[in-house]
């Protein structure tokens, strides 16, 4: 059975693609954040506190001196009581020291030990005022080896008062292009936000390191090379769960607490290059936009996200390349809105593990046609779906290897959001290991799920190879390969739950048999086509009866292919049709098989032979 391919091209090379967006610059002047007065001397201990006491005794090891008067200090939950048994943190400033104890300016809320507990110099003031100095289109700001507190002077201020849980409050603000941020190396050179939150206004807050603000002047590149950006927090996967964070217990996804962030009005920095960087211990998107415009490039090469409880990249409709990263201890490693995305975008070379989704793509628009998205040569392992359509169009999953999950390329109407469906899809040349349905059709109504090409894939450990309760039509099986035991003869195309066509199956694809029991000697054994060509029947008595599902003529596939085999030790009959069995069935005696043809609404006896080496499977009833 032929089928004419999907016609796709992968995107332009990543080096090609960053050439363009990155080109020459003038000679880069270089500015030393040191020389504005910031210091890298942040540090993350235990401490002890008691209630309504303004000393709090740091680990054994923390010897104070008085360089540390004036610095602030963060301890995570000895704030205001939110609840008899919950406690905010809080931020204060050290005003004296001794040895290793600190009086600080106001008191703690608990009599507790082992506080976690952050102090350090202040540096919004110093970062700021040296990227308000770059003047040129290619100036460096150079930051030495260090930990760089950050926290955003608002919430120091008696008069913020946030509006809502979505109220901004980043540390520093670009509203300029052509700067260079540069650190010795990741390990090494640390910007340390904000982990510590507060209630303001009945609202979780804790803030954002950088805001790239729009409008922007000077629109030449932003670059971020050689830096850890640390949330503050201990942990930052604390299990998801639905945002904003909880105003008791400060948990959950944070909505405010972010490394980077696309954020203003038009126009927006065009292009962003992050180079060795490594995103860490935040609670929501560590990159992300909340802009609905096309931003330009963003190119993303050997960089690091891992502890989070959002996702890691999450720029909405600004194209980008992504090559090299790891995501690692994640809610998502990608969410992605390819919305009005203005040129291709490609993933390719990198390793997701530990995450509930590994790349979602969303938002897809009827009004504008996506150029695509390629997913090519990744190493891809979450527990819930490897690949989420939800919707996306044009889009290319190639040479992939995918670890467990419940669902590998999934649709999915619970994640839907914009207004096209999936459409155009290339699955191709991956490995599926221990993936419970490598393909799942779980989207239906705006989601479903029109043309995809799912070839030459192979998959060890599936429960199916494809199955779902979601709507599709002409999704295309060609050339793959399962060859594990189907449970309970299920098979391994099952397209019974869809409710739109079923799955096309090409007799290229190596899958085993779905298994049909005969069972009573009267018409009740039905062979459906919702499982795929190739199914073999198993007789219980002397003279089983069974017959071919024509019940629902619109959900088989045009040009669709039976290949039936009696796998049993007695005669079976066969009628053609469910609706009308009448006429003379056919006869399969032990060990024959025949070929049906789907044609005209009815099945008929190919005239074609039986093809060598159909795959067999022995009976497990």
């Amino acid at each position: 059975m032929k089928r004419s391919p999907l016609t796709m091209s992968l995107p332009a090379l990543a080096l090609a693609v960053m050439a363009v967006a990155f080109p020459e610059k003038e000679k880069a002047a270089t500015l030393n954040v040191l020389d504005f007065g910031a210091r890298g001397d942040a540090i993350q201990t235990l401490a002890s506190t008691v209630s309504n006491s303004t000393v709090v005794a740091l680990a054994p090891g923390n010897r104070l001196s008085a360089a540390d008067l004036g610095k602030l200090i963060e301890l995570f939950g000895a704030g205001p009581a939110t609840s008899p048994t919950n406690n905010q943190d809080f931020i204060a400033t050290i005003v004296s020291v001794n040895k290793n104890k600190a009086t600080i300016s106001q008191p703690a809320c608990v009599t507790a030990t082992g506080v976690n507990c952050t102090y350090g110099t202040e540096n919004t003031a110093a970062f700021q005022n040296c990227i308000n100095a770059c003047q040129g289109t290619n100036d460096v700001i150079a930051i030495p080896a260090g930990t760089y507190l950050l926290v955003p002077l608002q919430l120091l201020a008696k008069n913020f008062v946030m509006t809502g849980s979505s109220t901004l409050a980043p540390a520093l603000i670009l509203s300029r292009g052509g700067i260079q941020f540069v650190g010795d190396n990741a390990n090494d050179t640390v910007l340390l936000g904000n982990g510590a939150w507060i209630l303001n206004n009945g609202f979780v807050q804790r803030g954002i390191i950088i805001g790239c603000n729009g409008p922007v002047t000077n629109n030449y590149p932003l670059t971020f090379q050689n830096l850890s950006f640390n949330g503050g927090v201990q942990v930052g996967n604390v299990g998801y769960g639905t945002g904003p964070a909880d105003p008791v217990t400060g948990g959950g996804w944070d909505i405010t607490h972010d490394a980077i962030l696309d954020m203003g009005e038009p126009p927006y920095h065009t292009n962003k290059l992050f180079t060795n960087c490594s995103f860490q211990h935040w609670r929501g998107e560590m990159v992300k936009s909340v802009v609905s415009w096309p931003t330009g490039f963003i190119g993303v090469t050997n960089c690091a996200f891992f502890d989070g409880d959002g996702s890691g990249f999450n720029f909405n409709i600004t194209p980008h390349v992504i090559t090299g990263c790891l995501f690692s201890n994640l809610n998502m490693a990608i969410e992605f809105a390819v919305g009005q995305m203005a040129t291709n975008s490609i993933f390719e070379d990198n390793v997701v593990t530990n995450t509930r989704v590994g790349i979602a793509l969303c938002q897809a628009l009827t009004n504008w046609p996506s150029p695509g998205y390629a997913i090519v040569n990744n190493t891809i392992s979450a527990w819930d779906y490897d690949i989420c359509l939800a919707p996306a169009r044009n889009v290319q999953i190639v040479g992939n290897t995918i670890f467990g999950g419940v669902g590998g390329v999934a649709t999915d109407s619970a994640a839907y959001q914009g207004s096209d469906i999936n459409a155009n899809v290339l699955v191709r040349n991956n490995q599926f290991v221990n993936t419970v349905y490598p393909i799942a059709v779980c989207g239906d109504g705006r989601d479903l799920l029109k043309n995809a090409i799912i070839e030459g894939n192979s998959a060890y450990g599936c429960a199916n190879f494809a199955s779902g309760y979601g709507w599709s039509t002409n999704v295309v099986f060609i050339g793959n390969a399962s060859l594990q035991a189907a449970v309970n003869h299920v098979g391994q195309l099952d397209g019974s739950q869809l409710s739109g066509q079923w799955f096309i199956d090409d007799n290229s694809d190596r899958f085993l048999p779905h298994g049909v029991i005969f069972s009573t000697a009267v018409l009740t054994n039905v062979i459906s086509y919702s499982y795929g060509m190739h199914q073999e029947i198993y007789s219980d008595i002397p003279h089983g009866i069974g017959m071919l599902d024509t019940s629902q003529p619109l959900r088989i596939p045009p040009m669709a292919e039976l290949m039936i085999t009696n796998a049993s030790a007695f005669p079976v009959a066969l009628y053609s049709s469910s609706s009308a069995p009448v006429g003379a069935p056919v006869t399969l005696i032990a060990g024959s098989s025949v070929v049906y043809a789907w044609s005209n609404g009815v099945w008929n006896l190919s005239p074609f032979p039986v093809p060598p080496g159909i795959l067999r499977a022995s009976p497990t009833h």
